[in-house]
């Protein structure tokens, strides 16, 4: 079990497991499975997959570092570091018919068709 010389670059990024991970399902696969001695060559199919693995063990580690350095809860920070607050307006709720006339009466906002110059008699 042992990759060809030439991806040593590529093994230098990976953990150990991973690497017999990856020997053992290249060597293992239900379609086209390598032999160890295909494996152990150079091949395109080898080094793809190494590469495939690299870049995707460099993202986790990249994605670790920083969940982790973020605060669990951005209120623990001083009021001064949160001194500007950003509000998106995107046009939302201006619709007419969601807003409600507060100049008017209670009882005669309620009442369709009614507008102001009228009065409700009861």
């Amino acid at each position: 079990m042992t990759f060809n010389q030439a991806y040593s670059e590529l093994l230098v990024k990976l953990p150990a497991s991973i690497i017999n991970e990856v020997w053992i399902r290249l060597t293992s696969r239900k379609r086209n499975p390598l032999s160890e001695k295909e494996a152990s060559k150079i091949n395109p199919i080898v080094e793809s997959f190494l590469k495939h693995e690299a870049i995707k063990y460099q993202k986790r580690l990249m994605r670790q570092r920083r969940t982790q350095g973020w605060p669990e809860c951005p209120t623990l920070l001083p009021f001064k570091e949160i001194s500007t607050i950003y509000v998106a307006d995107n046009g939302t709720q201006t619709d007419d018919s969601t807003w409600r006339d507060y100049s008017l009466p209670h009882n005669h906002a309620l009442v369709p068709g009614h507008t102001k110059n009228k009065q409700i008699s009861t």
